[in-house]
């Protein structure tokens, strides 16, 4: 607009000077106006520059953003993708975990039918003798593994009252509770054990056995007494039958152990025995042999309490999830919680573990408690 009127204002300017009488004055002021219209003109050009400069950069802008925007596309695509491909990896995990299961125990129950198809299997009669008898395996009775078959499986067996047994008297545990201060309780029939004959030498009986999660080990006094689980797979033995056992020979103990990378350990003691339930079949351990840390010593002396009991640290097997020589519920190297929840992983203080382990809560997939006559 400025500009129009300056233009204006010189078409005026000129039109009312006649040419024969323009003098030194309109000639002067002509040329300041033609000076006026440059810089103008100068000034107006470095605007629009500034503009268009302007306006490229915007463009940059938004070209970014553009992109900016595409590659948020992209990558939510790829999340997607990821995540239905995670759901298909977790299905089939999921299946291949049950088949495992399934194998797993197929596998117990096949060893069970080769042992039993041992034993039935024809043997070589001497001359004028008498062919063997084809009973079934159970209808054997032994005192020990070490007398059983060299083969790793499940055999029938008796208490030895040959053996001398040891007379020695134990204060009751808690006379003040009816838990344990009760008249004996005995129970001389034949049981069944697993026996494993390929591990430190053969002739090891199987007293606990943890391996898939298939049996629960959160149970009453009751139970842990009587032994429960099957033997072809997770069981435990029973307190009692420990006891008989126990005190009528020396036995030693192996602890066999196994975590979830394969990874196998072991702990073994030159001595076990558990009292009678007057005594609160209460643990006596002796000496560390070898192994991965010693993580059951401490237990020396202790009865065995379970979460549906009232005594002293029947807390701990509440907390712990599991019966046992519980007489704290600390996590240190020095405890184990071998009776705990199967597939608590690691830091999980309720899961299975072995304090003596580089990791004291390590989450163990197998265990095993065998026991041994030392004579």
């Amino acid at each position: 607009m400025k500009l129009l009127a300056l233009a204006l204002f010189a078409v005026l300017l000129l039109s009312g000077i006649s040419s024969s009488r323009a003098d030194d004055v309109a000639t002067e002021q002509l040329l300041g106006l033609q000076s006026s219209l440059n810089q103008i003109f100068v000034e107006t050009s470095e605007q629009l520059e500034a503009i268009s400069a302007q306006l490229y950069q915007l463009t940059q802008t938004l070209n970014s953003l553009d992109e900016s925007a595409r590659s948020d596309t992209r990558s939510l695509r790829t999340i997607e993708s990821n995540s239905d491909l995670l759901v298909r990896h977790v299905t089939e995990l999921t299946t291949q975990t049950d088949h495992i299961v399934l194998n797993q125990q197929y596998c117990a129950n096949h060893e069970a039918l080769k042992n039993m198809f041992f034993e039935l299997q024809p043997k070589c009669v001497p001359h004028g003798g008498q062919p063997p008898s084809l009973e079934l395996p159970t209808n054997h009775l032994y005192y020990s593994c070490k007398e059983a078959p060299k083969r790793s499986g499940v055999y029938r067996f008796e208490y030895n009252n040959s053996w001398p047994i040891d007379g020695t008297t134990t204060t009751p545990a808690y006379p003040s509770t009816t838990e344990y201060y009760t008249t004996a309780f005995e129970d001389n029939r034949p049981f069944n054990a697993f026996c494993e004959q390929s591990e430190f030498g053969g002739g090891w009986m199987v007293i606990q056995k943890r391996q898939d999660g298939s049996v629960n080990f959160n149970r009453s006094i009751s139970d842990y007494r009587n032994g429960f689980g099957n033997v072809r797979g997770e069981y435990w033995l029973g307190l009692e039958k420990l006891n008989q056992l126990t005190r009528r020979s020396n036995y030693q103990l192996l602890i066999l152990m196994e975590d979830f990378y394969n990874q196998k350990y072991h702990a073994w003691y030159n001595y076990f025995k558990v009292d009678s339930k007057a005594a609160g079949y209460r643990l006596r351990i002796g000496s560390f042999l070898q192994g991965t840390g010693d993580a059951l010593s401490v237990y020396n002396n202790e009865v065995f309490v379970t979460y549906d009991m009232s005594l002293s640290y029947a807390y701990c097997a509440r907390q712990r999830g599991g019966g046992f020589w519980h007489y704290g519920c600390y996590t240190d190297t020095n405890r184990n919680n071998l009776n705990g929840i199967y597939g608590y992983r690691n830091d999980e203080e309720q899961g299975i573990w072995w304090g003596g382990l580089p990791k004291i809560l390590t989450s163990l997939k197998k265990v095993q408690m065998l026991i041994k006559p030392t004579s």
